[in-house]
């Protein structure tokens, strides 16, 4: 689906035309979407890994390079919400990940302790922290939404260079068939930990921890620029008192004073939960990852399993 339509004349190319320009919003997708290009097209990262989505503002360069795409794939779902203004002063085509058709998406969790089967829909208002997030917008995380979005902005790139069509769709198989072989990898090392009760600073994995069947028991915060209550703070130290927990995640491009909130003085094991690829970013072997700051997908999404195992394990 695409939330701006524009004429497909408008971006054919000729056989003379080598490469695409894609503008993707943050670093993950990013790494979704590098797979896909060849040598000459050209990805344009607007937020890299070691910033955080929540709160980003877009600068000129920023919209220079909007400007400059002829495809932009964004997330949609309120994380990247700091693009939407900018959408109407562009005329390429736009991919949203959270309006593709066939996607799982998940209800935004309140923060604090979770009660078993607490993942029903909520009502309009009922999360003052997001006023405008309703659907969880991690939505890479679960790696069925990645092979989506894959498929998605292959045909789009196919449209838009028809003279390499074939080579496109050999690309997106190929890689379609690495993620399929991931998740199965993934299901196996976590399948002994499943049951294990687990903390995380803010409810980034939702996606991750349904489609694995893991057991996240609460998160510390849910916008992570918003501090939790004391009442919360107290409730989840309490579980971690009780031995209730055997891992709190924290994140590497938010500060732990939170996380210590919750752990200080007890032996609980701290673990690191990546969902933006922070951890290696810029140290993939690829020109355009190492130049815009973002790790490949299946990296990210392999180093994520491996942490969470690391931790939860007895």
């Amino acid at each position: 689906m695409l939330a701006l339509a524009v004429s497909q004349s408008a971006y054919a190319q000729s056989p003379t035309k080598k490469g695409v320009i894609v503008t993707v919003s943050i670093a993950p997708l990013a790494g979704l979407i590098e797979p896909l290009l060849d040598e000459n097209d050209s990805l344009q990262l607007l937020l890299n890994a070691s910033s955080s989505p929540h709160g980003f503002q877009l600068k000129p360069s920023h919209l220079k390079a909007l400007h400059q795409s002829e495809l932009v794939v964004m997330n949609g779902a309120g994380i990247d919400a700091w693009l939407n203004k900018s959408l109407f002063s562009i005329y390429a085509p736009v991919v949203q990940f959270a309006n593709l058709k066939d996607i799982k998406r998940l209800p935004v969790r309140e923060g604090g302790a979770w009660q078993a089967g607490h993942d029903h829909e909520h009502g309009q208002g009922s999360h003052a922290e997001h006023k405008d997030l309703v659907v969880d917008g991690h939505l890479w995380l679960e790696l069925d939404n990645a092979v989506q979005l894959v498929k998605v902005v292959s045909r789009e790139l196919q449209r838009l260079a028809p003279y390499k069509k074939q080579q496109i769709a050999t690309r997106e198989a190929k890689f379609v068939q690495a993620l399929q072989a991931l998740d199965k990898q993934v299901q196996e090392m976590l399948s002994a930990v499943k049951s294990r009760p687990y903390l995380v600073l803010h409810d980034a994995f939702q996606y991750f921890e349904k489609h694995y069947g893991l057991n996240a028991v609460g998160s510390i915060q849910l916008n992570p620029s918003i501090a939790p209550s004391i009442r919360r703070v107290y409730e989840l130290r309490n579980k971690v008192l009780a031995k209730e927990v055997v891992c709190v995640f924290k994140e590497p491009q938010f500060p732990e004073r939170r996380i210590q909130a919750v752990t200080r003085g007890t032996d609980v094991k701290i673990g690191v939960a990546d969902p933006l690829g922070v951890g290696s970013a810029g140290q993939s072997t690829s020109r355009q990852s190492s130049d815009k700051g973002f790790v490949g997908y299946e990296k990210l999404y392999h180093s994520l399993a491996h942490e969470v195992f690391k931790c939860l394990q007895p």
